[in-house]
């Protein structure tokens, strides 16, 4: 009749199984950690990319100031005013000053 397994384990058997545990522990970690490292670049870009569309928006507000001011001054020059106004001295001075 042939004997059943033995339940227990070698010394060999249970050094090998520790083994296999620390390697999985290691590779859990360096998966864990480069995760982690991976998780923190993106973020980063995610934040300089931020950062450098905040800083064109607001360059293209400040160029759109100076489009409707120009604009605005255009109108204000093109519209006719008595010179004699105090508008009409302010536009006066404004352009000498520009010497239109």
């Amino acid at each position: 009749m042939p004997s059943a397994p033995s339940l227990v384990a070698s010394r060999e058997d249970v050094a090998a199984i520790a083994r296999s545990i620390e390697a999985l522990q290691r590779e859990q970690k360096s998966w864990h950690e480069n995760f982690q490292r991976d998780q923190k670049r993106q973020h980063e870009e995610l934040q300089r990319e931020r950062k450098r569309q905040h800083a064109e928006v607001m360059q293209q507000l400040r160029e759109l100031r100076l489009c409707l001011v120009a604009l605005a001054l255009a109108i204000l020059l093109l519209t006719p005013v008595n010179p004699s106004s105090p508008l009409g001295m302010v536009l006066a001075a404004f352009a000498k000053g520009l010497k239109i």
